[in-house]
């Protein structure tokens, strides 16, 4: 049987398509915004991080570190021929970049005296530079090994070693919190070290099955976000109240490994990258406000970063192995967004304890507004109202002749016979 299509039909079918395939495009794009400048790269991105002024960009991959000015958008500087960095920090005080490598070099970038010096190598790669808050020490991790160098001299001061090795490390005061993960009992430890005594002075109780790789210290010292999860399974995010000592709030925040997780300085929120992907926690109301896709399926976002003093602009770097880039960010509206995703979206995190933050803090409805969805229904409804009218003629195989009585729709109600009959279509009939 051939059924041919009018042109009164034949648009509709035009319209309708036109109509859904945008609808798709508002609905996939919902909250989505544009990056504000993009620093290209000629490789995969590994690492960003801001001056203490929040007026140049390090953007790092692994042979190349730039400087950009993110106000001319200029690059400022470019050291080449490094081998395979690993990880970045710009110090918040001395305004001196360390930078870490898998040659099992620590180096040290003073943009000022155009000066670039090796301060320490190891025995293997050199990950996690993180410098502390005075400027005084300089911490990395080697095989999960956690080395502290004194920056007047660059000499060794502090070793921390635990049994199962560090996974990551933060700056608390001139103390640090470290985490550790036993393969042999899948059990995980976070702890403050006093490094003057290397001793732990207090245990953070954690209650986390997967293990922890990463986490972050917000800058008023008072919570502390803790990732945890598999490679490719569930990720959550942990969030705990360091002066109580409790977990506040643990939401599912991706279905793959988070690489890297940042508090903005007011403490309100947690950004962080996984997969092809940046995702911001507004932690007072319990949920994420921005989900954002970045480059194609084979894409990665590396690292991201909050500008210094700021919970508005921030920074990502990724892309592709042989094509990266560097994006810088802008969204004011981060506290008028309704939450996408909520600790209670997801039957793990649905305990009463896991959202005290957002119980105390939350106001209003956080539901969905009219939207996208309110969007679609009207649509649907003019498109329907719109095409009421007398439809067009089908020429159909004459081989069969259908029942004239309304409501049939299938050709069961037909028999062979002579051309000459109608197709009766709900409570329309359809002349042959």
């Amino acid at each position: 049987m051939m059924v041919l299509i009018g042109p009164r039909s034949l648009g509709r079918i035009v319209v309708l398509f036109t109509v859904f395939s945008l609808l798709a495009t508002v609905i996939m794009n919902a909250g989505a915004v544009e990056p504000v400048s993009e620093y290209p790269h000629g490789e995969l991105i590994v690492d960003v991080d801001w001056s203490p002024d929040g007026t140049a960009l390090c953007v790092a991959s692994r042979n190349e570190m730039n400087i950009w000015d993110v106000d001319s958008n200029e690059l400022i500087k470019t050291i080449d021929n490094i081998p395979l960095i690993m990880s970045v920090d710009w110090s918040l005080k001395n305004g001196l970049i360390a930078f870490g490598t898998m040659d099992n070099e620590l180096h040290i970038l003073d943009i000022e005296k155009d000066m670039v010096e090796k301060v320490a190598d190891s025995d293997d790669w050199i990950d996690d530079v993180k410098w502390s808050p005075s400027g005084e020490y300089i911490g990395y991790i080697v095989l999960g090994d956690l080395y502290i160098l004194e920056t007047t001299d660059f000499e060794e001061r502090y070793i921390v070693d635990l049994e199962d090795g560090i996974s990551d490390f933060v700056w608390y005061g001139d103390d640090v919190i470290v985490s550790s993960h036993s393969y042999t009992d899948s059990s995980d430890t976070i702890e403050v070290w006093d490094l003057d005594k290397d001793s732990s002075k207090m245990q953070i109780d954690v209650d986390i099955e997967d293990i922890t790789l990463n986490f972050d210290i917000s800058e008023d010292e008072r919570y502390l976000a803790v990732q945890s999860g598999k490679l490719d399974a569930a990720n959550y995010i942990h969030i705990y109240n360091l002066k109580d000592e409790e977990e506040i709030l643990k939401i599912r925040s991706a279905d793959k490994f988070i690489v890297t997780l940042d508090f903005s300085d007011d403490s309100n929120y947690v950004l962080f990258c996984y997969a092809n992907h940046f995702k911001v926690l507004d932690i007072s109301r319990g949920g994420i406000v921005l989900d954002q896709q970045v480059g194609g399926m084979n894409d990665l976002v590396q690292a991201c970063n909050w500008v210094p003093g700021s919970s508005a602009e921030f920074a990502t770097g990724g892309g592709s192995m042989s094509d990266g880039s560097a994006h810088f960010w802008k969204v004011n509206d981060l506290k008028d967004r309704d939450p996408i995703e909520t600790a209670g979206d997801d039957d793990d995190t649905s305990d009463d304890d896991d959202s005290d933050v957002a119980d105390e803090e939350k106001k209003g409805d956080d539901s969905p507004g009219f939207g996208a969805v309110g969007l679609v229904v009207v649509l649907v409804v003019i498109c329907l109202l719109g095409f009421g009218h007398k439809p067009s003629v089908y020429d159909l195989d004459p081989s069969f002749e259908c029942n004239e009585n309304d409501g049939h729709r299938s050709r069961r109600d037909c028999s062979p016979s002579e051309p000459g009959g109608f197709l009766t279509v709900g409570s329309v009939r359809r002349r042959r």
